[in-house]
């Protein structure tokens, strides 16, 4: 399985002239594809704006041809939940039939992010050239195995696993960083340095940097 970030960009899709009309990044929390006829996905966006200007996205949204219902409303994180319902979702259409699990969807005035989960035997080469066919400009920000165990260097795996297993995350804490490198056999320096560096590996994946 590999971890895929795209990006994908075209000035003639509505939702990433939304992002840069208004300067707001949004996300697709979940899309519902429909094989009927005369629907053809329902999404559910999160916005973090305020009350105004989610009230003008709304009604562009509405404007949209494809849209046929679109409604709104306030989460618990100070955000926007957004509901669309419509006819036609090319990029959504794209993706629901590629065989990929999709991870993320993020909307920004340069582009719209996709973090796709490919299986190995996935051609997802072919998704790349149907955005291409359809006038968008797509460029492959990163590709990496989605096992961050192949992120991390053995020495890593062994001082982290340690560690985790100890207690040291734990807090408050049932192992000295002393008593830890002890126990590994290496110095505290070292230990202390190994940990920071696959501390820093695993919130780059998790941010996706």
């Amino acid at each position: 399985m590999n971890e895929v970030i795209l990006k994908a960009s075209s000035n003639k899709y509505c939702y990433q002239n939304l992002s840069e009309k208004y300067g707001v990044n949004f996300k697709i929390l979940n899309v519902m594809p429909s094989f009927s006829k005369t629907i053809g996905a329902t999404l559910l966006f999160e916005f973090f704006t305020d009350d105004v200007v989610i009230e003008q996205i709304l009604a562009d949204i509405k404007n949209f041809d494809h849209v046929f219902f679109a409604e709104v409303q306030k989460n618990n994180s100070d955000g926007h939940l957004v509901l669309v319902k419509s006819t036609y979702s090319f990029p959504c259409s794209v993706l629901a039939k590629s065989g990929c699990f999709i991870d993320k969807v993020e909307f920004t005035p340069m582009g719209m992010y996709i973090k796709l989960l490919v299986g190995t035997n996935c051609p997802f080469h072919e998704i790349i050239q149907e955005f291409e066919d359809n006038g968008f400009e797509v460029n492959i920000i990163k590709k990496q195995s989605a096992d961050l165990k192949d992120d991390l260097t053995p020495r890593q795996r062994k001082v982290l696993t340690a560690a985790f297993e100890m207690g040291f995350f734990d807090v408050p804490k049932r192992i000295t960083l002393k008593e830890l490198s002890e126990r590994v056999g290496v110095s505290a320096s070292s230990v202390d340095e190994i940990i920071k560096r696959a501390e820093n590996k695993i919130l780059c994946r998790y941010f996706m940097v």
